[in-house]
């Protein structure tokens, strides 16, 4: 499938952006994060707050492609503790559990601290995470897909001084 907006195969393009870490590791100086969190690329914990990561996935429209965002949900302990336990199971029939979406997500605004559900998946997946204000507009996103113009909106286009001569901009 072709882009309308510039004719490029969607095949070229990436399809997810990930955040490394809760937006409230990154608040925090290196020092304290050495001796106040835990952290790998699947779990964290800051002092007594819990986290997990997870996607979010948003079909495009008028193609069988997904854009995945993947994000920090933070959770309560009890919820985090039951999913470190099974960690290496299957964990998609188990009950999801809400949360609160904790990064700032580009092109959105007001996505830290919006509430999340929270579905474990299999011992291969990351939890699917599925925004609950369906007035956000994240949310909306989540229930209608994206279309592929807003794609671009999420990669950089080239700048001018990547595409013309050093000279051109002299």
């Amino acid at each position: 499938m072709n882009c309308s907006c510039c004719g490029k195969d969607i095949s070229t393009f990436a399809l997810d952006r990930a955040y490394q870490m809760p937006d409230a590791i990154w608040r925090i100086s290196p020092a304290e994060r050495l001796a106040r969190a835990q952290i790998d690329a699947d779990l964290c914990k800051l002092d007594d707050r819990y986290f997990l990561r997870g996607i979010i996935r948003i079909a495009i429209r008028d193609s069988d492609r997904f854009f995945e965002w993947g994000v920090w949900a933070e959770v309560p302990g009890e919820d985090f503790f039951a999913y470190v336990r099974a960690y290496e199971r299957d964990n998609s029939r188990q009950r999801p559990f809400l949360g609160i979406l904790a990064n700032e997500m580009a092109g959105y605004s007001g996505t830290r601290g919006l509430g999340v559900s929270v579905q474990l998946g299999t011992a291969t997946q990351r939890p699917a995470i599925t925004v609950v204000d369906a007035e956000h507009s994240l949310g909306q996103d989540q229930r209608t897909g994206y279309a592929l113009e807003r794609v671009h909106e999420f990669h950089p286009r080239p700048s001018l001084a990547a595409v013309l001569p050093r000279t051109a901009l002299h």
